[in-house]
C-alpha cells in the first residue's frame, strides 16, 4: 500500500498542501485531466482539506487546517475547496518525498506515565 503523498503548491502569501493517497493516483488524475475528464476526487484524495504550515510558508513544520479567509485571499471569493481548489492544487502544486509523514512528530517520552495498576 503507497503511503500518503504531499502536495505542495506555493501561493502569493501563504503555502498551501494537500494529501493525496499515492503518487500514482495523483499521475493518473493529471493524466485523466489531460485527456479531458474530470475525474472523482475521491480517489486521487481521502480528506477534502487544504492545510498550511503553522507559519504561512513552506513544506514542513507543524501544519494547520487553512482558512476559508487564507483561502478566499489566495483562490478568490467563492471558490468551493473540493470544485475549485483542491482540483487547481492537485494539477498546479509540486510533489514532494514520501516517506513517515508524522515521522519525529508524536514520541513518547514515557509510556508508562498515566497507567494505573489495578
Amino acid at each position: 500500500m503507497s503511503e500518503p503523498t504531499r502536495v505542495f503548491y506555493k501561493g502569493k502569501e501563504i503555502d498551501f498542501i494537500v494529501f493525496v493517497d499515492s503518487i500514482e493516483a495523483l499521475e493518473n488524475y493529471r493524466e485523466q485531466i489531460k485527456s479531458g475528464s474530470k475525474p472523482a476526487l475521491v480517489d486521487t484524495v481521502s480528506q477534502f482539506k487544504v492545510y498550511k504550515n503553522f507559519q504561512g510558508t513552506g513544506s514542513i513544520g507543524e501544519l494547520e487546517t487553512a482558512s476559508k479567509l487564507e483561502l478566499a485571499v489566495e483562490f478568490g471569493d467563492g471558490k468551493s475547496v473540493e470544485d475549485d481548489i483542491i482540483p487547481l492544487i492537485l494539477q498546479e502544486g509540486e510533489i514532494l518525498a514520501t516517506g513517515n509523514i508524522n515521522k519525529g512528530r508524536f514520541r513518547s517520552t514515557n509510556d508508562t506515565k498515566g497507567t494505573f495498576a489495578h
